[in-house]
């Protein structure tokens, strides 16, 4: 739904929040957000609205993980996806329980990608630091890893975090 320039001029056109509905599966309603959209609270809170209990966010990041972001070099790029991305946008949803970011890494084609892929719960307190959303977080920016976090279903098929 939401492009990042330059890809919003090529061949690829912007979706209508309308029709993102989600999709319901014996783990809970997911919705999908892709790469960008997970940064805008709109689209989040428009799954929240529909019950979605899981956000996916699949995501490529061309940017160095450790490196200044370019939009704002005062944080590094993982601050802004761990602290201002998805992790953060799904605090105090009274639906979405849990968000997951598979990010791509590695060279494909002419593009290099670089991210931590994440599990995040909902704590229920806007605002709440990394710390205490992520459960789960590779640990190389560079390389491929299976990032995976135990949870367990509550009665009405909705999944809640096990205590730490």
């Amino acid at each position: 739904m939401n492009l990042v320039p330059p890809i919003e001029n090529r061949a690829f056109h912007a979706a209508d929040r309308a029709g993102l509905l989600p999709v319901d599966t014996e783990l809970g309603r997911i919705g999908i957000a892709i790469c960008y959209d997970a940064f805008h609270h709109s689209l989040i809170e428009h799954y929240d609205a529909l019950g979605a209990q899981i956000i996916l966010q699949p995501s490529y990041n061309e940017h160095p993980w450790d490196a200044p972001n370019e939009a704002n070099p005062a944080l590094t790029e993982s601050q802004v996806w761990l602290e201002h991305g998805l992790a953060s946008l799904i605090q105090g949803r009274p639906n979405i329980r849990f968000g997951m970011n598979p990010m791509m890494v590695g060279r494909i084609l002419d593009m290099e990608a670089e991210g931590c892929s994440t599990i995040c719960h909902n704590t229920g307190r806007v605002g709440a630091p990394p710390e205490e959303t992520i459960i789960a977080i590779a640990s190389n920016p560079k390389a491929e890893e299976v990032v995976a976090a135990t949870v367990e279903l509550e009665p009405t098929g909705a999944p809640s975090a096990l205590p730490a």
